[in-house]
């Protein structure tokens, strides 16, 4: 004798799978993060004034180290400008491309 099951509508099926976590810890991982995040730092006006005389100066091939912010925190990193957009506002050292308005120091070296 066998036994005759009832179609499970695609709404009841859809609800089995809803609570499965497929990473564990994900979530509390992502609250971590966002609590972790660093705050950007406003520099004073002449603060301002001295970095965006710099900026004026960077050119192709300068070697630099400069300190920026990178979405959540402050990163430094040190190498050879490879291109410089004036109007867009932003340089570029290898993959990385840098915004004028995230940079909170900036040195050449070698100078």
């Amino acid at each position: 004798m066998s036994k005759v099951r009832n179609k499970m509508s695609q709404m009841d099926r859809a609800k089995q799978f809803a609570p499965f976590a497929a990473l564990k810890g994900q979530d509390d991982a992502l609250n971590q993060y966002r609590q972790d995040k660093e705050s950007r730092i406003e520099l004073a006006e002449d603060e301002a004034i001295i970095l965006n005389n710099i900026l004026i100066d960077i050119k192709k091939g300068d070697n630099i180290i400069v300190t920026y912010y990178a979405g959540s925190c402050y990163t430094i990193l040190a190498g050879i400008v490879e291109k410089v957009y004036e109007h867009e506002r932003y340089f570029q050292i290898g993959n990385q491309i840098i915004k004028f308005e995230d940079i909170y120091r900036i040195e050449k070296r070698g100078v």
